[in-house]
């Protein structure tokens, strides 16, 4: 053949353009653990063309059965670049629903992918063509790693904790025996839950509610250092507390401050009353709750000879008195010393 100089190019007699428009190769692998699914084609693609909610995850290679498991995509990001292969990091949301769904992506069996045409282009802008049929995973990776707490909120005048963790954990695996109340992230005062609280929640996600037993709530109300507001409200955790939808346990990683305190705004109210001893003028008064003894008013108690005050008329109002908590009730009792005068008037 001879040579044809630079400054005598043929042209091109016939050109053709690509009209065919790339298909899927492999779903090369799915990472549960990172949320990372990459793809291969069949020719070069354009990456920025790339549409992430035109991708499906599905447990079966058909959706046609009932019951089937599926995520659609709703974002997604990629550092890939222009070529044949495409690696998708999904958007914590989709990722968090895929670990929701309990049947998908658990193994390579069960990790299918469907692209619709909008899914992405080739460098000649022809579409995809559709993969309507799940194409299943080559290489799958498991989720090994334990969820972590990231806060909690605390009613105190319900006793209900939320729980909120880094990934989706099981509701029917929550402990709250696992659970510290601390009042900072160095304290020494401290409540462990000593009886098994109710388990509000009732489904698997985010966020996970229980609710501390009648006993357990008295005790920390009764401790005037700990959770009486957000400064002094902290959890401590075991790996039992609670599991993710891989059962791994929890990973305790440091003390978890607080977001929401919600204080306790109901008001106390009187059980019952009794003179131990008329002569020495001491007086025992039970609560529904834990009082503290130091906001005593004496002069807002008043003793009567009936029931009702409208059927009698001997009554008399405290002038003065020191009360003390009844240390073996929780301060849900304080012990009322009456002044002499007092006891004489009675």
């Amino acid at each position: 053949v001879n040579p044809t100089a630079a400054t005598a190019a043929k042209t091109i007699r016939t050109f053709t353009n690509d009209t065919t428009g790339p298909t899927l190769s492999s779903f090369v692998l799915f990472d549960l653990a990172q949320g990372i699914a990459e793809l291969s084609f069949s020719e070069t693609i354009k990456i920025s063309s790339a549409k992430f909610p035109q991708l499906t995850l599905q447990q079966l290679q058909s959706t046609a059965l009932s019951g089937v498991e599926v995520v659609t995509l709703t974002g997604g990001t990629t550092t890939s670049t222009d070529g044949t292969s495409l690696r998708v990091s999904l958007a914590k949301t989709d990722l968090d629903n895929v670990k929701l769904a309990t049947g998908l992506c658990i193994s390579a069996g069960v990790c299918r992918v469907t692209l619709t045409s909008a899914f992405i282009t080739d460098m000649a802008n022809n579409a995809l063509q559709a993969v309507t049929s799940g194409q299943v995973v080559q290489r799958f990776t498991d989720d090994n790693t334990g969820p972590s707490m990231t806060a909690f909120d605390i009613d105190m005048g319900s006793g209900v904790f939320t729980l909120s963790f880094n990934e989706p954990v099981q509701f029917l695996t929550l402990q709250s025996t696992a659970l510290t109340l601390v009042s900072s992230a160095a304290s020494t005062a401290a409540s462990r839950l000593v009886q098994i609280a109710t388990v509000v929640s009732t489904t698997n996600g985010l966020t996970l509610q229980t609710q501390l037993s009648a006993n357990d709530l008295t005790i920390v109300k009764a401790n005037k250092a700990l959770y009486v507001d957000a400064s002094t409200s902290f959890l401590n955790y075991t790996s039992s507390l609670v599991k993710d939808m891989r059962n791994n346990p929890v990973q305790f990683t440091s003390t978890v401050s607080v977001q929401t305190f919600t204080p306790d705004t109901v008001a106390p109210t009187v059980n019952q009353f009794t003179f131990l001893s008329m002569n020495a003028g001491t007086l025992r008064i039970s609560f529904s709750e834990p009082v503290d003894s130091a906001t005593f008013v004496p002069t807002r108690i008043t003793l009567q000879a009936a029931l009702n005050s409208l059927l009698t008329t001997e009554n008399f109002t405290l002038t003065a008195g020191t009360a003390t908590d009844v240390a073996s009730t929780q301060s849900k009792e304080i012990s009322i010393a009456l002044v002499q005068n007092d006891i004489t008037r009675i």
